[in-house]
């Protein structure tokens, strides 16, 4: 597809280079945050995590859509949860202003992945 070429014809080595980085790309993020692994399960102090949240509008337009089909008191206490609707929460890294150091590389969690399993 990157190279405008049928997806029958056979495949060349930046085809495999493209599918083991996509597959190396998955198997580091981590699949309850979404950051890269090396950031989220640091042990060090140079790393931390702000909360945000934002709104999706497409989530509230659909929880507007559905409360408008309940009934009564259905539709009373789906109205009460209004202004929640379509609001998600996610963390944002940060480097802690105690820490001089920057955030943690790939790298450097691996090296310390691997000392800690005694490894040499």
């Amino acid at each position: 597809m990157i190279f405008h070429e049928q997806p029958t014809a056979e495949w060349i080595p930046f085809d495999f280079k493209l599918l083991e980085a996509y597959q190396i790309l998955q198997d580091e993020t981590c699949p309850k945050c979404g950051h890269p692994i090396w950031l989220c399960r640091s042990e060090g102090n140079n790393v931390g995590f702000k909360v945000r949240s934002a709104i999706c509008y497409a989530d509230k337009a659909m929880k507007e859509y559905e409360s408008g089909k309940l009934k009564g008191s259905e539709k009373r206490d789906a109205q009460k949860n209004r202004g929640d609707w379509g609001r998600y929460y996610y963390t944002e890294p940060f480097n802690p202003p105690n820490s001089d150091a920057p955030l943690p590389t790939r790298s450097e969690y691996y090296q310390a992945l691997t000392a800690k399993m005694g490894v040499a």
